[in-house]
């Protein structure tokens, strides 16, 4: 297997930077650049043939977008296959809390914690789900994801701010049904 081969790419006003073939940035790396980028500065977020749909900086990509703090292009790296994935800065003031996503109930969310919770919880409820098991109870989901109880609930919140989970509520003993956006599983009834 070939490493990643390194692409130089511009970025802050004029700096460059290395970025590594097929590999996409993470939530947390765009979102701070765009705290802190110039209207106008951009940032290639991936290089790769085709982005999947499903990627956590794709959707992070797509999420500041519709918010018009950036707009999206794609631009063929020459003489290769591959594309670079940019966000260009716009104008729009940054929202002024650390903010990200909405929540359904349209609070807010800083994603410092909830994102990597949320990142830790999708796995977890993606098994339940495909296998029909209960959804996990909160405590259960900490545990099994390795995150702060307190951060599970911000964590559901963000999931589902990005559409990638939907959650019903019923009765006890079971207490919810988690939907799998991208699968379409559901999390089965307590017995």
């Amino acid at each position: 297997m070939n490493a990643p081969t390194t692409i130089i790419h511009p970025v802050l006003s004029g700096e460059v930077v290395d970025e590594a073939v097929q590999v996409v940035a993470e939530p947390e790396q765009l979102f701070a650049w765009a705290k802190d980028a110039k209207p106008g500065d951009r940032f290639v977020y991936a290089t790769r043939m085709v982005l999947p749909a499903k990627s956590a900086g794709g959707r992070a990509a797509r999420n500041l977008y519709e918010r018009g703090l950036v707009q999206l292009c794609q631009r063929r790296v020459a003489g290769t296959s591959l594309r670079n994935y940019e966000a260009q800065r716009t104008k729009r003031a940054w929202p002024g809390l650390d903010p990200v996503v909405r929540t359904s109930s349209g609070d807010f969310v800083n994603l410092d914690d909830e994102t990597g919770a949320a990142n830790a919880l999708l796995p977890v409820l993606a098994r339940a789900a495909q296998f029909g098991r209960p959804c996990p109870t909160d405590r259960q989901l900490a545990t099994s994801a390795r995150v702060r109880l307190e951060t599970v609930k911000p964590g559901l919140d963000v999931l589902r701010a990005i559409n990638a989970i939907r959650i019903k509520g019923v009765k006890a003993p079971t207490c919810r049904i988690v939907t799998i956006v991208g699968t379409g599983h559901s999390t089965g009834y307590a017995r």
